[in-house]
């Protein structure tokens, strides 16, 4: 809940000197490097996570984010539909994401979120 990237990665900073393999603390130290910008610093992030945890959703969801940054977009799609089969909630999350603003028009992004209707929820 801090208020800035900066401050964020400064409080994950001090919980990873603690435990410095926090699967949590590292991709949540992702999200807020890509707050900042920073996709390979976030995709280091995430990968880290990935190597003791392969189907972590929040890192797989964040690499997709860094990598449609980057503009990778088979591996952003990729590590999409990783997230999302691990996480059904992350769907919905995609459909809003601005990190896949690149992806948007893609016929492959739109079968992997589908649409708002098609969660069965009406707004």
């Amino acid at each position: 809940k801090e208020p800035s990237a900066q401050a964020k990665i400064e409080l994950y900073d001090r919980i990873l000197e603690l435990r410095p393999d926090d699967p949590e603390a590292l991709a949540w130290k992702a999200d807020a490097a890509l707050e900042l910008g920073e996709q390979r610093w976030a995709l280091s992030l995430c990968d880290r996570v990935l190597e003791v945890d392969e189907e972590n959703s929040h890192a797989l969801y964040q690499r997709a984010c860094a990598w449609s940054g980057l503009g990778e977009i088979e591996n952003a799609l990729t590590d999409l539909a990783a997230a999302i089969q691990t996480s059904e909630t992350l769907r919905s999350h995609a459909r809003s994401e601005e990190m896949f603003e690149p992806l948007r028009e893609l016929a492959r992004f739109q079968e992997l979120v589908g649409s708002d209707e098609d969660s069965g929820f009406s707004a």
